[in-house]
């Protein structure tokens, strides 16, 4: 077992909390944008697929303080990179600076590049490249205080990107959010759905995949943990077969779809489509005001 902090929207922490419990996650703590919990690899893998209002999963690496460039390079530097990433892979850091010897996260990114480079370079000759679209190992740097919270994301991509809208209008609604408020109004598909101002049809989609108990990972091309040394496959095709035997082939109800633009409407039905849930939704050109 080892901490696993798992990111949110404001205002979801609660029903993270609830979901990370449900999974199976043990010593929960909430706090702001953020819940922390005990799992072992297994529920890293189920968060990812099951997760709904998760954003990433993060697994902690190590922390220290340093108050200046050159004590984050080297404490970084002499960390063993080894068990995550080959010195020939890629790697992406997404980093946040806050109240500490620097104050332009973007440098220390690169500080971070630099003494992972530096440390593969110097043990074998070779060192890994950048990739910000499909690196191997993304690693999440925060810096509050000079006290540095170094971790690995799991996720890879944001688990909002569910997969299944290549198309949206001017304001899409985030994926996880919409599930979020699905989740908040305890609709369960007993009941009949609208959806009068769909735009590219999210909420729809969202409440679709809760009441047909679909894993939103499902939908997902790639998690970060595959691209990992230490990867599972047999375990997390395991839990892919689990989740997928447990979709519910019908709804007693119809959600109903409706937006007063046709090229929106034919948007919505794409993703309904892509995400596989188009036998439940209904769509229709339909004014709301009228």
């Amino acid at each position: 077992m080892f901490p696993i902090h798992v990111k949110t929207a404001s205002g979801l922490e609660p029903l993270l909390a609830q979901e990370l419990k449900n999974i199976g996650l043990t010593q929960i703590k909430v706090k702001n944008r953020l819940v922390i919990g005990l799992g072992d690899l297994k529920l890293l893998y189920q968060i990812n697929l099951w997760s709904r209002t998760a954003i990433r999963a993060l697994l902690p690496l190590t922390n220290f303080n340093a108050s200046n460039e050159k004590s984050f390079y080297d404490q970084v530097k002499a960390l063993d990179w080894s068990p995550w990433i080959k010195e020939t892979g890629t790697l992406a850091i997404d980093a946040h600076v806050h109240s500490s010897f620097t104050t332009h996260s973007l440098f220390l990114a690169q500080l971070t590049k630099d003494a992972i480079a530096d440390h593969f370079r110097e043990k074998t000759g070779t060192r890994p490249s950048v990739d910000l679209e499909n690196p191997d190992l993304r690693i999440a740097v925060n810096l509050f205080r000079n006290q540095v919270e170094i971790f690995l994301d799991s996720s890879g991509d944001s688990l909002h990107k569910r997969g299944y809208r290549q198309k949206t209008g001017e304001a899409p609604l985030n994926e996880t959010l919409a599930a979020g408020i699905i989740q908040l109004t305890r609709w369960d598909g007993t009941l009949p759905l609208v959806d009068p101002m769909t735009g590219s049809g999210t909420l729809a989609i969202e409440a679709a995949l809760i009441a047909k108990n679909i894993a939103p990972g499902l939908l997902k091309r790639e998690f970060g943990f595959q691209k990992w040394k230490d990867y599972e496959p047999q375990l997390f095709e395991e839990l892919v077969q689990t989740a997928k035997s447990s979709i519910k082939e019908t709804l007693p109800e119809k959600i109903l779809a409706f937006d007063c633009d046709p090229e929106m409407i034919a948007i919505a039905n794409e993703n309904i489509a892509r995400a596989g849930v188009a036998d439940c939704i209904k769509t229709q050109v339909e004014d709301f005001l009228k």
